[in-house]
């Protein structure tokens, strides 16, 4: 199976959205597409000083609409679609979207939220916003804590959640943290890709198993499984790299995986010598896969983890060979 992506440019730039928001914002990452009639309402999240501390950043959720060729923004949210968590809640200090869903008459968001913590970095969470109407433009939450968290199993991070339906069955694939190292004096974590279940879209049965075979080492880490319905079977594109900030292969990279029946996978093999078989694909992570007239369009984060942006292409996959 040969996998291409085509027509591939640049779709927001963080300069581009502090111009229309006039407020000076840093990425623009994890682009998740929702089709309100004749728009696409492309929801993201972008960083900003967090003015209580006047130097650490936060996180939050924004949309911009275009027009069905994705070339003139129509619209765009000036304000984020929903506030920050309240003091000491699991996405006290930023709200990462990464799913949108319509399901059962309802257009529900699974989004990571996570805040600041004293002996690693952050912690991580899976939350659930529904829409407040039928535009779409404001999300509230349906609780205060997440609508999946840590257990018994997996006691670190969540995050990354990917939700698709199908035959009336709601699949989440997300990532579980494994563990935390401190590397170079940094804690840094290593999070594998899981799935769970869902008949309503709040309560979830977890698989409790690694999905994805290592492609560097067993500390890699692994991110955005997004997944699409082929012809025979499906596909998964995934994003992974080193644990290790100071690792050549410490920025993200994609990868393909296929399966007959969602919860097994095959990785397609990598050589890190020649990190991408598929050159096209270079300096894009976390994608967001859909259809358009039966074509597979994709939209993903540019390089730096969304510093310069977001973009879009076509996925081409010859599955006869």
């Amino acid at each position: 199976m040969i996998i291409s992506l085509l027509n591939k440019r640049t779709l927001l730039t963080p300069a581009h959205f502090s111009k229309l928001i006039h407020r000076e914002m840093s990425h623009i990452q994890s682009p998740a597409l929702l089709k309100v009639n004749d728009t696409n309402r492309v929801f993201f999240s972008s960083r900003s000083i967090d003015e209580k501390s006047g130097e650490k950043y936060i996180s939050r959720i924004y949309y911009v609409d275009f027009d069905t060729c994705f070339s003139k923004i129509s619209d765009f949210s000036g304000v984020p679609i929903a506030q920050l968590g309240e003091l000491g809640t699991f996405d006290q200090h930023g709200t990462n979207p990464l799913t949108i869903i319509n399901f059962k008459d309802k257009t529900l968001m699974y989004y990571v939220g996570w805040s600041r913590s004293k002996d690693v970095p952050y912690t991580a969470n899976i939350g659930l916003l529904q829409s407040t109407s039928e535009s779409c433009k404001e999300f509230e939450r349906l609780f205060s804590g997440p609508v999946i968290s840590f257990d018994q199993d997996e006691p670190f991070l969540l995050g990354s959640p990917r939700v698709k339906e199908f035959n009336g069955i709601l699949y989440m694939w997300y990532v579980s943290g494994k563990s935390w190292n401190v590397l170079d004096g940094q804690p840094e974590p290593t999070y594998k890709i899981r799935m769970a279940t869902s008949i309503d879209g709040v309560h979830w049965q977890k698989i409790g198993r690694d999905l994805i075979q290592d492609s560097i080492d067993e500390n890699e880490c692994q991110a955005a499984p997004e997944v699409i319905s082929l012809k025979k079977g499906f596909l998964m594109i995934y994003s992974f790299r080193s644990n290790s900030r100071t690792n050549e292969n410490s920025e993200y990279q994609v990868n393909f995986a296929y399966s007959d029946d969602l919860l097994n996978w095959t990785t397609e093999p990598i050589d890190l010598n020649q990190p991408s078989k598929s050159p096209s694909f270079r300096n894009t992570s976390y994608y967001n896969l859909f259809r358009i007239d039966h074509a597979i369009q994709a939209l993903f984060q540019l390089e730096k983890m969304g510093q310069s942006g977001i973009g879009i292409g076509t996925v081409v996959v010859d599955e006869k060979k």
